[in-house]
C-alpha cells in the first residue's frame, strides 16, 4: 500500500500551481465552431476524470457518449460543450452556469458564469469559474486532476486538487494509487479528504467525538477478485484505529466490459 505523504504530495501542489495554474492563460476562443456535447457526470469532477473508485462504488461505467448536439429536449444546463483544436485534440469543455454567484456579482460585477475546463494534457485538466464582466472573462481555478502511467501505459496514480474556498491557500486532495498483477487491477489505495489546513474545531470535534478515528484523510482500500464473470471488489475503509469497516461490491459482467473499453481493466 502507498503512503500518503504531506510533504511531497503538497510540494506536487505546489509546483504544478506555480507552472501550469498561475501560467494559464485561458482562451475562450479556440476551437468555436468545431464542438461537441456531453451530458455532465454528478459522480465525477468532469466526464474525463481518470477516477476509478467512483464507477467501483456505483457498480457500473459511469462514461458518457459524446453527441454533436444537445438532444431536443436535453437540458443545456445539464451539458457541457466539448471543444477541439483543428488537429482533433480536446482543449477545452464549457458548462452554463447561469447567473453568476452572489460574491461573483458582488465583488466583480459578473453577469453570468460558466465552469470551464482546459484540457492541458492527456495527464492534467485545470477546472476554472469564469465570470463574465462587462463582455470580459475573470478566472479562478476550483480543481485539477493529475495522473500518472507507468512504461506499460497502466494508470498508477490519480491526484485530484480542489480549492479550499474556505481557507486562503487552502487545499483538499483526493488521491488514487493503483497496483496490477497479470496486467489486471488487483488493488486500490484511496485517500479521501485531505485539508492542508484543517480547522482546529473541525479537528476537535472529530477527535473529542471519536479519538482514534483515522482522518485527513480517509483510507479505503479495494481489492478484486473473479466470480464468474463478475468481479467481486472487497472495499475497507480504516474508519477508527480500533474498526475497519468492510463491504462487498458485486460489478456485473457487462458493466465490466464497458469499463475496459475505457481503459480500467479488472479481468
Amino acid at each position: 500500500m502507498r503512503e500518503f505523504n504531506e510533504e511531497l504530495i503538497m510540494k506536487k501542489f505546489k509546483k504544478i500551481r506555480r507552472e501550469c495554474i498561475d501560467a494559464l492563460v485561458p482562451d475562450m476562443t479556440v476551437g468555436r465552431g468545431n464542438s461537441k456535447f456531453i451530458k455532465d457526470i454528478y459522480e465525477l469532477d468532469n466526464p474525463f476524470s481518470k477516477m476509478i473508485t467512483p464507477h467501483i462504488c456505483r457498480e457500473k461505467s459511469l462514461f458518457k457518449k459524446e453527441r454533436n448536439s444537445i438532444p431536443k429536449n436535453g437540458n443545456k444546463l445539464e451539458y457541457i460543450e466539448l471543444f477541439y483544436d483543428d488537429e482533433g485534440r480536446l482543449i477545452r469543455g464549457e458548462l452554463e452556469a447561469g447567473r453568476a454567484g452572489f460574491l461573483s456579482e458582488t465583488l466583480l460585477g459578473a453577469d453570468s458564469s460558466k465552469f470551464v475546463t482546459f484540457y492541458v494534457s492527456d495527464d492534467l485538466w485545470i477546472d476554472v469559474t469564469a465570470n463574465s464582466v462587462a463582455g470580459d472573462y475573470k478566472y479562478s481555478w476550483t480543481n485539477f486532476e493529475k495522473s500518472e502511467r507507468d512504461s506499460d501505459g497502466r494508470l498508477v496514480s490519480v491526484e485530484s486538487f480542489k480549492n479550499d474556498l474556505s481557507i486562503t491557500e487552502g487545499v483538499i486532495v483526493n488521491a488514487e494509487y493503483y497496483e496490477y498483477e497479470d496486467g489486471v487491477l488487483s488493488h486500490i489505495t484511496q485517500y479521501k479528504d485531505y485539508y492542508s489546513h484543517l480547522p482546529a474545531m473541525m479537528r476537535d470535534f472529530v477527535i473529542g467525538a471519536m479519538p482514534d478515528r483515522v482522518f485527513n484523510p480517509d483510507v479505503i482500500n479495494y481489492s478484486f477478485e473473479r466470480s464468474g464473470g463478475d468481479i467481486i471488489c472487497t472495499r475497507s475503509q480504516y474508519y477508527r484505529v480500533s474498526q475497519t469497516i468492510t463491504h462487498e461490491i458485486r460489478i456485473p459482467e457487462k458493466e465490466v466490459l464497458k469499463m475496459k473499453e475505457h481503459g480500467i481493466i479488472l479481468v
